[in-house]
């Protein structure tokens, strides 16, 4: 691997090129040696969470699995986030690289701009507003090895901003499986509770740009080539507070509802077209081939229709839409949408206010 104009400031190699800056607590040499891999990579994405960063990256420092190593990536955040990191890396022992961004270009870049300088074996990730249990990465490494899935997920607890238990959360066996997920349309599995092998970017590729997110297309290669093992216990904490992606797609008015579907179809699209091309990668058969173009067919019809209407005040484009049949599947995704929304608020005023930690399963 090229290192750009390297150079020594404080103990840590610097490289830089035009969209990025490269930092480490390592020789240069470290990152393109294949001889003496760590077993696992953990990779932290970065985007102004400064506030959090700090317990994130402690929490992945202190896990207790040895042969690892931590690659950090930051999408151009413009607030301390990068100076966090910096500061960080000069006292961590563990083999650290940073990409630091230094423009926004979303999530899928920023994660295939760390999995570029990952070279374990296992990968593991986490954002920066989460936390990791200490024995995280040891037990989804250990049930890994003792299966041949092709990833491991847990289950996770949702916090607030202050760290207060909101709801356990525990993955559900029946959704890991192929033909329940092509025939619902999505994949049950939040991303910072997996670890996965290599094998996902090897034999698949890099994410597409064009993705949201990673999580739905490294689970439906998971099960595409091994399947997925479920650990039926909290090994993260996966935060909720009023800067973070899951509680920014809460749509609590119709026309915001409308407004976030207009924005996120086109990558839902996407992660349909994704699914295609891994069925082609496997040589799938054909009838889960037929369900993937189905599913893309549907989304396509939907963001057409949403689409038409939009001449219309909100009204008249309401009414138009449950006049047709996938109009009326957006009234009723708006309603599950709304319901999730005010739960989520009610734990988080509850939390706040009167100062409990709610334990509510799903």
């Amino acid at each position: 691997v090229d290192f750009p104009d390297l150079n020594s400031a404080d103990g840590l190699f610097v490289g830089s090129d035009a969209i990025s800056d490269l930092l480490s607590n390592r020789p240069a040499a470290y990152w393109s040696q294949t001889a003496s891999r760590p077993r696992v990579s953990f990779i932290v994405l970065s985007f102004e969470n400064a506030h959090f960063l700090r317990s994130t990256l402690l929490s992945v420092s202190r896990q207790s699995y040895e042969s690892m190593e931590i690659v950090v990536g930051d999408d151009g955040s413009r607030d301390p986030s990068p100076q966090v990191i910096r500061e960080w890396i000069r006292g961590e022992p563990r083999p650290v690289l940073a990409v630091l961004w230094r423009q926004n270009g979303g999530i899928v870049r920023n994660y295939n701009g760390a999995l570029r300088w990952s070279r374990g074996e296992f990968i593991a990730h986490i954002g920066s507003d989460d936390i990791n249990v200490a024995s995280r990465v040891q037990a989804q490494c250990l049930a890994l090895e003792l299966s041949s899935a092709a990833m491991c997920i847990s289950g996770m607890d949702v916090i607030d901003a202050e760290g207060r238990t909101l709801r356990r959360v525990d993955p559900r066996l029946a959704q890991q499986d192929l033909d329940f997920v092509l025939a619902r349309g999505c994949v049950a599995v939040t991303s910072p509770t997996m670890t996965y092998r290599r094998r996902l970017i090897d034999d698949f590729g890099m994410l597409p740009q064009d993705l949201a997110n990673e999580d739905e297309a490294l689970a439906f290669r998971a099960l595409l080539s091994g399947g997925i093992e479920v650990l039926p216990v909290s090994l993260v904490q996966y935060r909720i507070h009023s800067g973070s992606v899951t509680a920014r797609n809460r749509q609590f008015s119709w026309a915001g509802y409308l407004r976030w579907l207009e924005r996120n179809l086109p990558f839902q699209l996407a992660n349909k077209r994704h699914w295609q091309m891994s069925l082609e990668k496997v040589e799938a058969s054909q009838a889960r081939k037929a369900e993937a173009d189905r599913q893309l067919m549907v989304l396509e019809s939907r963001l057409a229709l949403l689409r038409s209407t939009g001449q219309f005040g909100l009204l008249r484009r309401t009414a138009r839409l449950l006049r047709a049949a996938e109009g009326r599947t957006m009234v009723r995704g708006f309603v599950d949408q709304a319901l999730r929304a005010l739960k989520l608020e009610g734990l988080l005023i509850r939390a706040r206010i009167m100062g409990v930690r709610p334990e509510v399963r799903e």
